[in-house]
């Protein structure tokens, strides 16, 4: 197999451009999943290794511990808050703790800064992929990281478009934290935990409140159950796609080094259990990064529907953090500049890389595609295939991409 060289021109007719970055989908698909924390996970990086390699970039990896299953974080959370309605009749003090706890604990695992419960789970070795292309003068004045996650992420009928195709453009439009796709379990652990405090203050509650919690964590724990243990899926277009498109953006880079501007790639990997490689990887550089002002282009689902820039990072649990309205702005003119129409706005209520850096203090953006109403196909599914996607898209948002990402080193 042929692979792009740093001889190459910086900048591809669309036809070849479509090529290179299929050839690095096919090629990171070929070898099955690539599952969080998994040997295949691994492998993957040692191929994303090698291909920074040729395009002549210094690429290592970094381990860290992770999970193999973002469904049995959030069990083990479901389980804690079944725990503490069962006790609650019989121990008020007790019950209303564990509600405490698995709401305290799912909000701080939703934005990636603290681990509680999911300390419970053994853990399996993770790894992030990257390389640093230092400025050519030297003297650092910027820096921007290039992020694009490696990993895949289980099946299970909680991701099939007969759950997601109504409710993406739902979730999508309402308003705050109510579009967060677990923001459910937030509000059940909440009414819990009022449900205990009532009971201490001597306030008689009907059984109803009870009954009505005791269903929705059964529905919440065959769902999730069900997808904690499904099978890994090929990830073409979430995410070899962005990886692809960051490798073609590095080799672009390298060849017109600015003087002053550092580039990080990252290809973190656990992104699909919680942002958890970019979590690591952003806690271990936390020093070195806040010496120099930095900023990130995080690429994520780069094959469907039309390039955008999304204007809010999703958690799966209420949590949202606003990308700045400075960088959205200068976005939406490099999307205007390029004809393309509604590129920056609302987005998916599906959690990214970007959630990690935002939560840290660190600007940046998240470019990614979807079709109207907010949906993206064969999301976290078997069918996320090369076959499937569309790469005309994915070269077009490679472009915009690039645009933005040179723009970001202004």
């Amino acid at each position: 197999m042929n692979h792009p060289t740093s001889s190459e021109p910086t900048h591809d007719s669309p036809p070849n451009l479509q090529g290179r970055l299929e050839q690095y989908v096919r090629a990171l698909e070929a070898s099955g999943h690539r599952g969080s924390a998994t040997p295949h996970e691994e492998r993957a990086a040692d191929y994303l290794v090698q291909q920074l390699q040729q395009i002549g970039l210094e690429g290592h990896k970094e381990h860290f511990r992770s999970y193999s299953s973002y469904g049995a974080r959030i069990l083990v959370h479901i389980f804690v808050g079944v725990l503490g309605l069962a006790v609650l009749p019989w121990s008020t003090a007790i019950g209303a703790l564990l509600s405490v706890v698995a709401f305290a604990s799912l909000q701080a695992e939703s934005i990636t800064r603290f681990r509680i419960l999911s300390r419970l789970l053994p853990t399996s070795q993770s790894c992030n992929v990257v390389a640093r292309v230092p400025a050519s003068g030297g003297q650092v004045a910027r820096r921007l990281i290039l992020c694009a996650h490696i990993d895949t992420q289980r099946a299970g009928l909680i991701w099939s478009a007969l759950f997601v195709r109504p409710f993406s453009y739902i979730f999508a439009r309402i308003p705050g934290p109510l579009r967060a796709p677990l923001f459910s379990l937030t509000l059940a652990l909440a009414v819990q935990i009022v449900l205990g405090a009532l009971i201490a203050a001597g306030v008689k509650i009907t059984d109803y409140v009870a009954i009505a919690l005791s269903i929705y964590y059964a529905g919440a724990l065959l769902l999730v159950g069900q997808w904690s243990i499904g099978k890994f899926v090929p990830g073409g277009c979430d995410n070899a796609s962005g990886v692809a498109a960051a490798l073609v953006l590095a080799s672009r880079w390298r060849q017109q080094l600015p003087s002053d501007v550092e580039l990080v790639v990252l290809l973190p990997g656990s992104e699909e259990v919680g942002s958890l490689g970019a979590a690591a990887w952003l806690d271990a550089n936390q020093a070195n990064l806040a010496k120099t002002p930095t900023r990130f282009l995080n690429l994520d689902t780069l094959g469907y529907g039309a390039p955008h820039c999304i204007a809010t990072g999703c958690t799966l649990s209420g949590p949202q953090y606003r990308y700045p309205r400075d960088l959205l702005g200068r976005c939406a003119a490099v999307a205007e500049r390029l004809g393309l129409s509604d590129a920056v706005g609302s987005g998916p209520p599906t959690p990214t890389d970007g959630v990690a850096f935002l939560s840290r203090g660190i600007p940046g953006l998240t470019i990614m595609t979807f079709q109207k109403g907010f949906y993206v196909p064969n999301l976290h599914q078997m069918s996320d295939t090369a076959e499937r996607m569309d790469f005309d898209i994915a070269a077009q948002t490679t472009e915009f991409a690039w645009e933005v990402l040179q723009d970001l080193a202004n």
